[in-house]
């Protein structure tokens, strides 16, 4: 599948966290614009008035706006420095209302860290939460260049509020297969934060097993169709597409919403059985890609009894789960006890 054809099959099943992020936006810009308007039109008006009081004296030595503010009880006259930070603020979140999804796409170089790479884009991201935040600082004063100016250079994922993680914009990430050690982007699937990974190349069969927990939406496939409702899907969702050129991938779909146990929450797209066999075939090419094949089996494999209950091999005998009376009586009345003498 050519990589146009996959990108916009990404961009198309993400549409809806695209479109909670840019609405959050708009509705921040709307407020700020609000803020700064009235702060304009209140500071203007008043330091007009205080200036005319003070008359020529005041002229060249009395900051008026200020001045305003402080004799006054009603909606505060924030000072030029404050004001500075306020349409600062509104400049970047405007440029991200009107960006494109490629711009929250990005590509982890040959040989890179993809935890890294993720790490840094999402400080990027969060460069709009900071200028949030040092709006809100400016507005009540609370605004020290010195101490906030890096809120306009970006907010580090660990540093987001719940409410920013919950409408937080979709993360693509294009990576070689070579490169594809998933683990450490565990540490940003919080939220409803939703991660794909377009990999190229020949890849391990089942790097993402590891990033299973219980509340993640987890899925590898070959098929960017599979991706379809990966928008809808609640909380947090990590994804990974893979190329004509991964080799034995063995496709999953961890869902959360599947059942309280591991295996009721995995479908897997090959039996258990064969899951075996690639396990002891790719031990001899790489024990990491074993344990990860292994670690897939071991969650999707139901216990004894459930396996009793959901596959029956076709013999006679118990196709169910059963407890351990109900074992009993089936054994003894499978058993031929007839010529059998008791003692005593």
């Amino acid at each position: 599948m050519p990589y146009e054809t996959l990108l916009d099959g990404t961009f198309e099943a993400l549409s809806r966290p695209f479109a909670t992020y840019r609405s959050a936006v708009a509705t921040s810009i709307e407020e700020l614009r609000g803020v700064i308007s009235a702060a304009r039109e209140v500071g203007g008006d008043r330091a007009d008035q205080r200036a005319r009081e003070l008359g020529p004296f005041a002229v060249g030595r009395i900051d008026t706006a200020s001045l305003a503010g402080l004799l006054s009880n009603e909606t505060r006259v924030l000072p030029p420095a404050s004001l500075q930070v306020l349409e600062r603020a509104l400049q970047v979140m405007e440029e991200a209302r009107t960006s494109d999804p490629e711009d929250w796409t990005i590509q982890v170089r040959a040989g890179g860290d993809l935890r890294d790479t993720a790490r840094r884009a999402l400080r990027d991201v969060g460069r709009v939460f900071g200028v949030a935040r040092a709006a809100e600082l400016a507005r009540s004063g609370g605004y020290r260049a010195e101490e906030h100016n890096d809120l306009f250079r970006g907010r580090p994922f660990h540093h987001w509020a719940p409410a920013e993680r919950a409408v937080a914009p979709p993360l693509v990430v294009r990576v070689q297969g070579s490169d594809l050690r998933p683990a450490g982007l565990t540490d940003f699937l919080d939220g409803e934060m939703k991660i794909v990974l377009l990999v190229e190349g020949a890849a391990p069969p089942a790097s993402l097993a590891r990033t299973i927990t219980p509340g993640v939406f987890v899925i590898q496939t070959r098929d960017v169709e599979e991706l379809a409702d990966l928008g809808e899907v609640p909380g947090p969702a990590l994804a990974a597409v893979f190329d004509a050129d991964a080799g034995d991938v063995v496709p999953f779909v961890h869902d959360p919403k599947g059942g309280a146990l591991p295996w009721e929450r995995l479908q897997v797209g090959v039996t258990l059985a064969e899951l075996g066999e690639r396990i002891e075939a790719t031990r001899r090419k790489s024990r990491t890609w074993a344990e990860d094949l292994a670690h897939l089996s071991s969650l999707a494999t139901p216990p004894a009894a459930d396996r009793a209950a959901t596959h029956s091999d076709g013999q006679d005998g118990p196709s169910a789960a059963v407890g351990v009376d109900e074992l009993a009586a089936w054994l003894l009345a499978a058993t031929d006890l007839h010529d059998v003498e008791l003692e005593g």
